[in-house]
Protein backbone atom coordinates (compact mmCIF):
# COMPACT_ATOMS: atom_id res chain seq x y z
CA UNK A 1 0.00 0.00 0.00
CA UNK A 2 1.65 3.54 -0.91
CA UNK A 3 1.26 6.69 1.09
CA UNK A 4 0.11 8.24 -1.21
CA UNK A 5 -2.93 5.62 -1.62
CA UNK A 6 -3.45 5.67 2.36
CA UNK A 7 -4.15 9.50 1.84
CA UNK A 8 -7.32 8.78 -0.38
CA UNK A 9 -8.35 6.16 1.65
CA UNK A 10 -7.72 8.69 4.94
CA UNK A 11 -10.01 11.25 3.34
CA UNK A 12 -12.48 8.77 2.68
CA UNK A 13 -12.26 7.67 6.29
CA UNK A 14 -12.10 11.72 7.64
CA UNK A 15 -15.27 12.36 5.82
CA UNK A 16 -17.27 8.85 6.39
CA UNK A 17 -17.41 7.94 2.39
CA UNK A 18 -17.55 4.61 2.11
CA UNK A 19 -16.52 4.20 -1.36
CA UNK A 20 -15.29 6.70 -4.10
CA UNK A 21 -16.71 7.05 -7.12
CA UNK A 22 -14.00 5.36 -10.24
CA UNK A 23 -14.36 9.16 -11.57
CA UNK A 24 -13.68 10.62 -7.72
CA UNK A 25 -10.68 8.34 -7.21
CA UNK A 26 -8.97 9.18 -10.75
CA UNK A 27 -9.41 12.98 -9.81
CA UNK A 28 -8.12 12.22 -6.14
CA UNK A 29 -4.96 9.87 -7.71
CA UNK A 30 -4.20 12.50 -9.75
CA UNK A 31 -3.85 15.26 -6.60
CA UNK A 32 -2.54 12.89 -4.14
CA UNK A 33 0.63 14.18 -3.55
CA UNK A 34 -0.62 17.48 -2.23
CA UNK A 35 -2.52 17.02 0.75
CA UNK A 36 -4.52 20.44 0.84
CA UNK A 37 -5.62 19.87 -2.87
CA UNK A 38 -6.92 16.23 -1.92
CA UNK A 39 -8.54 17.13 1.12
CA UNK A 40 -10.24 20.33 -0.64
CA UNK A 41 -11.21 18.03 -4.10
CA UNK A 42 -12.94 15.24 -1.34
CA UNK A 43 -15.00 18.05 0.84
CA UNK A 44 -16.34 18.72 -2.89
CA UNK A 45 -16.68 15.46 -4.61
CA UNK A 46 -20.46 13.92 -4.77
CA UNK A 47 -19.93 11.15 -2.52
CA UNK A 48 -19.66 13.27 0.28
CA UNK A 49 -21.64 15.91 -0.89
CA UNK A 50 -24.75 13.42 -0.83
CA UNK A 51 -23.37 12.18 2.35
CA UNK A 52 -23.47 15.38 4.14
Amino acid sequence: VSISGDRIQAAADWLGVAQWGTNTLGVLAGVQSDPVRLALLALCAPEYVVNA
